[in-house]
C-alpha cells in the first residue's frame, strides 16, 4: 500500500538509492549489463516508516527489483547514522540532478544544470530547504554552502533524457539541511535513484 501510494502520489518523495554496487561487466552488442559477482544496493529515507517498509518487503519476497532487473536478496543490513557535522564532505553513490526552467517560445522547458553553473547551487540549497519544510513544516534556518572538489558529467534516459553529475564535494553550514541532502538525496528526482551520497574522512 505504502509503494502504491508513493508511487502515484505528486509531493515530495523523501527517499533516494543508490546505484548498484559490485563487479559488472558488458555483454557483446547489448547495452545491458550482466552481473559477474555480488552486488548491493543503498536505501535511504528520514522517514522511518519508508526504511521499514523497503526492509521488510525485500525480506518477504526475498527479491529485489530494480527496473526490469530482478536479484535475491541474501541480506539486509541497517547502516549506522554518521554524526552530522557543520562541515561534511560526501561522494554521490549516484548522480545528482539539478534543473532549472526556460522560455522556449510560448512554454517552459527544463534545462539540466552543471556545477559550472552558479544556478546549480542555488537550485540544490532551494530543493533541499523545500525538502525540509515538507517534512517538519517549517522553514530551515541558516545558511548553507557547497563547494564541489570534482565532478563528471553523466546522461540518462530516464522518461526523456536526463543530465546530471557524479561528484565529491564539501558542504557546511545548517546540520538540519546537511542531514535532509544525506538521509534524502541531493538535488532532484532522488526517488528515481539520484543524489545518493555517502561521507568521506576529511
Amino acid at each position: 500500500m505504502l509503494a502504491t501510494n508513493l508511487h502515484y502520489s505528486k509531493e515530495i518523495k523523501l527517499f533516494t538509492f543508490s546505484e548498484l554496487r559490485g563487479k559488472m561487466k558488458a555483454s557483446n552488442g547489448e547495452r545491458m549489463k550482466i552481473i559477474s559477482d555480488n552486488i548491493s544496493v543503498i536505501f535511504s529515507s528520514p522517514i522511518k516508516e519508508y526504511v521499514s517498509a523497503f526492509v521488510e518487503g525485500c525480506l518477504k519476497t526475498s527479491e529485489l527489483r530494480i527496473g526490469k532487473l530482478s536479484f535475491p536478496v541474501e541480506r539486509v543490513e541497517i547502516l549506522r547514522k554518521p554524526e552530522i557535522k557543520k562541515r561534511m564532505k560526501f561522494k554521490t553513490l549516484s548522480p545528482v540532478v539539478v534543473s532549472t526552467g526556460i522560455k522556449k517560445g510560448n512554454k517552459m522547458d527544463k534545462w539540466y544544470l552543471y556545477p559550472t553553473d552558479k544556478n546549480w547551487y542555488i537550485n540544490i540549497e532551494r530543493n533541499l530547504r523545500k525538502k525540509y519544510e515538507f517534512l517538519y513544516g517549517r522553514t530551515a534556518e541558516g545558511t548553507l554552502r557547497i563547494k564541489v572538489l570534482n565532478f563528471k558529467p553523466k546522461k540518462y534516459t530516464v522518461k526523456g533524457p536526463v543530465r546530471a553529475s557524479h561528484l565529491t564535494f564539501e558542504v557546511s553550514g545548517n546540520t538540519d539541511l546537511i542531514e535532509i541532502g544525506y538521509f534524502a538525496g541531493f538535488g532532484e528526482r532522488t526517488a528515481q535513484g539520484f543524489g545518493c551520497v555517502d561521507v568521506v574522512k576529511c
